[in-house]
């Protein structure tokens, strides 16, 4: 993985792929400090251990992308996401193929995100008027967005316009 970080450019550091080499990592520390360290200096750093992992603060995921996936799967019309990452997140439940599929950040309308390397180059939305906006935070929508629908942290908008 970091050798495809260096030559390729891509970032693929996933969970996933590090918890065997963590693992591992951890049981050669543990053989290596056994053979080098008394058992009390080691006791102390296995207690520092445990202390620095009760600290530590798991990070925030956002939940509902299943329910939206059932609720917004059979939906006619385009389904836009406000970020990159929620893009991709829905292309991942609703289906890799599905051309239905639009990413939109409506702070920044002119943003097309085409320098993310997973971003396809016509995820800009076509019709704005029946198409569905998700994002799990309400201060990426504007003020001609109403709130139809909330799933789990993900709402759901739609746009009005005002004459």
């Amino acid at each position: 993985l970091i050798l495809a970080k260096i030559f390729l450019g891509y970032s693929l550091y996933v969970e996933r792929y590090l918890l065997p080499a963590c693992i591992f990592f951890l049981i050669s520390i543990a053989y290596i400090l056994s053979k080098l360290m008394s058992f009390e200096i080691m006791v102390l750093i296995l207690i520092l251990y445990i202390f620095t992992l009760a600290k530590i603060q798991p990070p925030h995921y956002y939940i509902g992308m299943k329910e939206i996936s059932k609720s917004y799967g059979n939906y006619t019309n385009e389904i836009v996401f406000t970020s990159p990452m929620d893009y991709l997140i829905g292309r991942y439940y609703l289906g890799e193929d599905n051309q239905r599929i639009r990413l939109y950040d409506a702070q920044n309308p002119q943003e097309r995100y085409e320098w993310w390397p997973m971003i396809k180059p016509n995820s800009r939305p076509q019709d704005f008027e029946s198409a569905v906006f998700v994002s799990p935070d309400e201060n990426r929508m504007t003020d001609i967005f109403k709130k139809v629908n909330e799933l789990g942290d993900y709402k759901v908008y739609k746009i009005i316009f005002i004459e």
